[in-house]
């Protein structure tokens, strides 16, 4: 994130904290408003890199919002998604659990679980599952959120193909996973043109995979290129910027074996 973006972003949290305020002491606490404010001012913190104030923001506007709508209103769901995906970045896998799978049984309500929205809901309460080793829980989360993902066309298609590819390599199925990685990376790199990190975690993910088969030689180019790129992005103790350091801790081990 470039220091103008920043500055561009904090200058809009001003903006949105003055109107929070504005709107509150025009018609308190319960107009639907502020609910759109305070969506508005936790997506940016969270850009801004504050996952915990975002998800502190975010649980006034769930709060708020079952004032207004009820416990169960189906609306609530995508404050519980953004929520579990804080808590799933900052590796807290039981926390995020809870919460996502509360907002997938909000949305089952009234959904059906092929629906778009279902892509990210299924493959975050994966990853938190995932994280937890619970693989056995994982996969089928995986697949229900690879075939929301494959009948709307969603955008989630290549993260989650390159997610569960990484849970094939863990559990050991080597062959199954490099060939996902090859069906995920021509469409990361079309549909992520912006962002470097999600086609560097495909080839971080096929390290992992080549060093399963003790393919040291041919997993080292690839873990040693991408991980700065991810870890650009995430710090070393995020979902994604934890397992990087776990990978490149097994090159090394590798290598060390081999001398």
């Amino acid at each position: 994130m470039t220091s103008a973006w920043g500055g561009e972003l904090a200058e809009a949290e001003q903006w949105y904290t003055k109107a929070l305020a504005a709107r509150i002491a025009l018609s308190g606490e319960t107009h639907p408003k502020v609910s759109d404010i305070l969506n508005n001012l936790g997506s940016d913190v969270y850009l801004q890199g504050d996952s915990k104030r975002a998800e502190a923001i975010f649980m006034h506007q769930l709060a708020n919002d079952r004032r207004i709508l009820g416990p169960n209103h189906p609306e609530l769901a995508a404050t519980m998604m953004n929520i579990g995906r804080l808590r799933l970045e900052r590796r807290n896998f039981h926390e995020a659990i809870e919460i996502l799978q509360q907002g997938i049984d909000t949305m089952l309500v009234q959904r059906d679980e092929t629906r778009d929205d279902f892509a990210f809901a299924f493959s975050n309460l994966a990853l938190a599952y995932m994280g937890l080793n619970d693989y056995a829980k994982a996969e089928p989360l995986f697949q229900k959120g690879l075939r929301a993902a494959i009948i709307n066309k969603h955008r989630a298609l290549a993260p989650i193909l390159t997610d569960l590819a990484d849970l094939e390599c863990r559990t050991k199925r080597y062959d199954a996973g490099l060939a996902r990685l090859d069906e995920a990376r021509p469409i990361m790199a079309q549909r992520y043109p912006d962002d470097p990190w999600r086609v560097a975690l495909v080839d971080n993910v096929r390290g992992e995979c080549l060093l399963g088969f003790g393919r040291v030689w041919e997993a080292e180019p690839l873990l040693t290129h991408s991980s700065p790129l991810i870890l650009e992005k995430w710090k070393p103790d995020t979902l994604y910027g934890y397992d990087v350091k776990q990978r490149m801790a097994r090159l090394q081990t590798l290598k060390d074996n081999r001398n």
